[in-house]
C-alpha cells in the first residue's frame, strides 16, 4: 500500500524525524498513506500543521487559565470553530469571564454558546459587548452578565429530612458514678509519705487528682533526690495502700504515682459526646474515646491518625471501645458524608448496625432483594470480607483518579473544589465521602477458613489488601480500623505495624503481647 514505508532508510528518517518509536514506525506511516500522504515530504508537512495547530490550541488554553496540557479532540474542535469565526483574544478573554459567572466553572458549549450569539449580532471586539450590554442592545435570550454566583453544591440535600441521633438516646449512669472521700485521700496521702520516709527520701509536696478510674498523687521530691529512686518502690507503695494497682510515672514537674479506685466510675458516652471538646472541634473524623485523669474529653481526629489497631484480651473492653469509635462518628457526620463498612466474623458484634443500611452502610450491589442486602450488609466470613477489601482498592484508585483529574491531592480539597462547582458531575465528579472500615476480630478472619490452600490464599489476598488500603488510603477518604484479642507476630504482622501508626491498648494477657501492641511493656 505504501512502498515508500517499506526501505529501511525511510522507516528510521520517520523514526528520528517523527520522534516515534521503532514499533509505531509502520503502523503510523500506514496512518499517513491513509490520509493521501504519499511521501515523506507529505507527512512532514502534515505534521508541520498539526504541531502548529497544538500550539495555537495551547495559546488558546493559556487564556482560559489552562496551562500543564494540550487540547484535548473535542477542545481542538472549538478552537478550530473558532478561528474560523475570526475571534480575537479580548473577545475570547471576555466570553471566559461571562462563562465563569454563568457556569461557575469553565465549561466549553456554554463558551461557545456566548461567542456564537455575539456573532450572530455582529460584535467583533470586547469594547462592542461591553458597549452594547451598557446600552442594553443585548437581545432577549442572548446570554448575559450573570450578576450573583450560583450557590455551593449542598451535598446534604439529597437527605434534608434526616435528622441526627439524639443525645437523650444514651443513658447517663448515675448509678455507676462513685466518689473518693476526701479522708481516704488524707489517709493514702500519709501512707504515701510514710512509705517513701522508710527508704530515707524525703518529699516536700503530695497532692491528689481525682479520676473516673485512677486517683494521681503528684509527689514532689526534695532536693537532691533521685527519681528513680521512687520508681523502683512502686511495689511497696502498692502494698502499703492495699491498693489493686499502682504506676509511677514521670511528669514535667513532679512524680505520679496513679492508684486505681476502688470503685470505678463509669464514664458516660452522653457526657463526652455533649462535651464543647466533642461538638465544637474542627477534626474532620471526630473521637470521643473518653476522660483524662482530669476529667476533661480526649478526642483525637481519625483522618489524622490515619488507621488504628485496637488490641486487647478478651473482656476488656475492646467492643466497647469499637462501639464509642463508632457512635462518635455517627453523631459527628451526615450519612452523605460518611459510609462503614463492617467486617465481623463473630457475626454478633455488629448486628444492631443493619438498621443503617439506607443511611451508612456501603455494600456491594450484588443483593438480589432488599432482605437478601440486608442479611449481607455486614460482612461476617472471610470469602466475602476478601471481595469486599478488593472492591475497597479499586475504589481507592477510582478515587486517585478523580483527585489527579481535579489537581488535589487529598480528599478535603476534592470536596471543596466540587462543592465550589469547579468540578462538575458531566464530567464524573462527585462528592466523595469518608470511607471507615471496621474489622473485629481479625486473627479469627484471617483463619476462618481452615488451613487448606484455598483459606490460606484468602486469608493473604485479605492481609494484602488491609495493607494496600492502609499505604494508601488516607488520601482517598479511606480509613481502617483492626481489632483483635490475638495481638501476637504472626498476626498483627511487622506491615501491619508499620502502617497502623495509632493504636489502643486494652489490657492483655503476657508482656509479649504487649511488645506487640505497644513495643514496650504495658
Amino acid at each position: 500500500r505504501a512502498p515508500w514505508v517499506k526501505t529501511s532508510t525511510s522507516m528510521g528518517d520517520c523514526a528520528q524525524r517523527g520522534r516515534l518509536t521503532a514499533r509505531e514506525v509502520e503502523k503510523q506511516a500506514y496512518r499517513w498513506y491513509d490520509l493521501g500522504l504519499d511521501n515523506y515530504e507529505q507527512a512532514a508537512s502534515y505534521l508541520a500543521r498539526q504541531r502548529e495547530k497544538q500550539t495555537r490550541g495551547a495559546k488558546v488554553l493559556g487564556m482560559l487559565g489552562i496551562h500543564d496540557r494540550l487540547p484535548g479532540e473535542s477542545e481542538q474542535k472549538y478552537i478550530d470553530k473558532w478561528e474560523e469565526m475570526g475571534v480575537t483574544d479580548d473577545l475570547l478573554r471576555l466570553a471566559y469571564d461571562r462563562t465563569l459567572l454563568g457556569a461557575g466553572r469553565l465549561s466549553w458549549p456554554y463558551l461557545h454558546k456566548i461567542l456564537c450569539a455575539w456573532k450572530e449580532q455582529g460584535f467583533r471586539t470586547a469594547r462592542d459587548v461591553e458597549t452594547a450590554s451598557a446600552a442594553g442592545k443585548l437581545r432577549p435570550g442572548q446570554p448575559a452578565p450573570v450578576q450573583e454566583p450560583l450557590p455551593r453544591i449542598d451535598n446534604r440535600a439529597d437527605l434534608e429530612r434526616y435528622e441526627f441521633p439524639s443525645l437523650d438516646l444514651l443513658d447517663d449512669y448515675s448509678e455507676g458514678q462513685h466518689s473518693v472521700s476526701q479522708e481516704e485521700l488524707e489517709i493514702n496521702n500519709n501512707r504515701i509519705r510514710a512509705t517513701l520516709l522508710n527508704y530515707k527520701i524525703d518529699v516536700q509536696h503530695v497532692s491528689a487528682v481525682v479520676g473516673p478510674t485512677v486517683t494521681l498523687y503528684k509527689v514532689v521530691p526534695a532536693p537532691g533526690v533521685k527519681v528513680s529512686s521512687i520508681e523502683m518502690l512502686h511495689r511497696e507503695i502498692g502494698m502499703s495502700l492495699g491498693a489493686k494497682g499502682v504506676r509511677v510515672v514521670v511528669l514535667p514537674d513532679c512524680v505520679g504515682i496513679e492508684v486505681a479506685n476502688r470503685e470505678p466510675s463509669i464514664v458516660p458516652l452522653k457526657k463526652t459526646l455533649g462535651n464543647e471538646a466533642f461538638t465544637q472541634t474542627k477534626y474532620e473524623l471526630p473521637i470521643a474515646i473518653g476522660y483524662t485523669i482530669t476529667k476533661k474529653v480526649k478526642t483525637f481526629d481519625l483522618a489524622s491518625a490515619p488507621h488504628l489497631l485496637v488490641a486487647g484480651a478478651t473482656q476488656q473492653g475492646k467492643s466497647v471501645g469499637l462501639n464509642v469509635i463508632i457512635a462518635s462518628l455517627l453523631y459527628a457526620k451526615h450519612p452523605s458524608e460518611l459510609k462503614f463498612v463492617f467486617i465481623d466474623p463473630k457475626m454478633v458484634e455488629f448486628t444492631s448496625y443493619n438498621s443503617l443500611l439506607k443511611h451508612y452502610l456501603a455494600v456491594l450491589p450484588m443483593a438480589a432483594s432488599e432482605e437478601d442486602e440486608r442479611e449481607h450488609a455486614i460482612v461476617k466470613d472471610a470469602k466475602h470480607a476478601e471481595e469486599v477489601l478488593n472492591s475497597l482498592c479499586i475504589e481507592m484508585d477510582e478515587r486517585y483518579k478523580l483527585l489527579a483529574l481535579a489537581g488535589v491531592n487529598k480528599l478535603t480539597l476534592y470536596n471543596e473544589k466540587y462543592r465550589d462547582r469547579h468540578l462538575l458531575p458531566t464530567d464524573g465528579h462527585k462528592y466523595l465521602p469518608y470511607l471507615v472500615v471496621v474489622i473485629d476480630e481479625y486473627a479469627d478472619l484471617t483463619m476462618a477458613g481452615g488451613a487448606g490452600p484455598e483459606a490460606r490464599k484468602a486469608a493473604k489476598n485479605i492481609e494484602a489488601s488491609i495493607v494496600r488500603l492502609a499505604q494508601k488510603g488516607r488520601a482517598a477518604g479511606i480509613h481502617v480500623i483492626i481489632a483483635t484479642q490475638r495481638p501476637s507476630v504472626n498476626v498483627i504482622t511487622g506491615l501491619i505495624k508499620t502502617n497502623f501508626p495509632t493504636r489502643i491498648a486494652f489490657r492483655v494477657v503476657s508482656r509479649v503481647d504487649s511488645a506487640t501492641i505497644l513495643d514496650s511493656n504495658g
